[in-house]
């Protein structure tokens, strides 16, 4: 039995957290996609308290990531402490879920994938990942979805869903912290991801037409430096001042808001992305604009710049360290691609360097899966 990881809370609130990795990495043609339905199903383990949880003002919720699949409560100490084992013994139960409850999920699942490939940025992105690397993220493949059955859930639940890899709980009331600095990671989110040719993907369609564009500049795939990325994209995207903010939308008018992000999709592999919606004849003027932010660092990437990030950054730190009952990614991902516990390596000379490293040779693509 998986044994539970404490950390001390710094106020009376709690938080519990099932954590399971794998996810849409195991997943294989023919099952693509039962890693997020198993979530929903899991979630019916909580049915009965249900209207308890929701009288003691406990909120709840679960998501599936391309690597990791989490379920998690939060609230006041005491109340979280009334219901933490029974959530436990819930969680850690057989696979029983009948027919009626499987069907009824599955229609739930197939509506979300049909409302995300209704957006326009994330029906280009998923298409993008489904033709370059043959990745179908937690979405998942319509085919796969229609053809699951019970009886494939109850198998997979075997491989995913028997033990946690980890269960967290954040409370004031631990005494003192006993959880795994270096967690133990399946291999298959050890194994780098690169590009590979393939044709023969299921491209989804919008089922209504757009007056926009949407437009993804993105780097090649990254297997190191992941923590650096990250604050390398805080730099170029967080806030109205941001150089994509400041020039894109201030300056040029073009858009109403930019994303910049790095795109987990195991433990050693992301791409950095940077996406956008703009109107139709906007769309290679925003690719030009783009461009011109990537290359030219000593204009964008000042020290100043710098200095807000990581100003920014270490007040972060404080609230996460405060607000530590809601803040668990410290306790699962690894080092690596935490910021936080990265910093004080983080020097305004060696992020250039890293920028230097990884942004550059940016591919665009507007509405399709090609690239420019």
């Amino acid at each position: 039995m998986t044994h539970i990881e404490f950390v001390k809370s710094k106020i009376d609130m709690a938080g519990l957290y099932f954590v399971y990795y794998g996810s849409a990495n195991y997943e294989t043609k023919g099952y693509r996609g039962i890693s997020h339905l198993m979530e929903h199903l899991m979630c019916h383990r909580i049915d009965k308290i249900e209207n308890n949880l929701l009288r003691d003002g406990i909120e709840w919720n679960a998501f599936t990531a391309n690597d990791v699949i989490m379920f998690h409560w939060t609230g006041l100490t005491d109340k979280i402490e009334k219901y933490k084992y029974k959530i436990i013994d819930l969680m850690l139960a057989d696979f029983n879920t009948k027919e009626e409850i499987f069907q009824n999920e599955k229609k739930i699942v197939l509506q979300e994938y049909n409302d995300g490939f209704n957006v326009i940025e994330n029906a280009h992105s998923e298409n993008l990942d489904r033709k370059i690397y043959n990745i179908y993220n937690p979405i998942g493949s319509k085919k796969d979805l229609q053809a699951l059955t019970l009886k494939d859930c109850k198998l997979y639940f075997d491989r995913q869903f028997r033990e946690p890899h980890r269960i967290i709980y954040i409370s004031k009331n631990n005494e003192k912290a006993a959880y795994q600095h270096k967690p133990h990671i399946p291999n298959i989110l050890k194994t780098q991801i690169n590009a590979i040719p393939f044709n023969k993907y299921e491209h989804e369609k919008l089922t209504k037409s757009y007056s926009n564009s949407s437009v993804i500049y993105q780097s090649k795939m990254i297997h190191a430096d992941f923590a650096a990325i990250i604050f390398i994209c805080m730099m170029l995207g967080s806030g109205m001042t941001s150089p994509l903010y400041s020039v894109l939308r201030e300056k040029h008018g073009l858009v109403y808001g930019t994303n910049c992000w790095l795109e987990r999709k195991n433990m050693a592999s992301g791409y950095i992305s940077i996406s956008l919606t703009t109107d139709k004849k906007s769309a290679n003027k925003c690719i030009e604009i783009l461009k011109e932010i990537v290359d030219n660092p000593d204009k964008y990437m000042t020290r100043k710049r710098y200095n807000i990030i990581m100003d920014m950054t270490k007040v972060q730190m404080r609230y996460a360290e405060l607000f530590r009952y809601s803040h668990v990614w410290k306790y699962v991902l690894p080092i690596e691609w935490r910021v936080h516990a990265n910093l004080e390596k983080m020097t305004y000379k060696n992020v250039r360097e890293i920028y230097n490293k990884h942004f550059k040779n940016f591919q665009a693509s507007i509405d399709s899966v090609e690239f420019k």
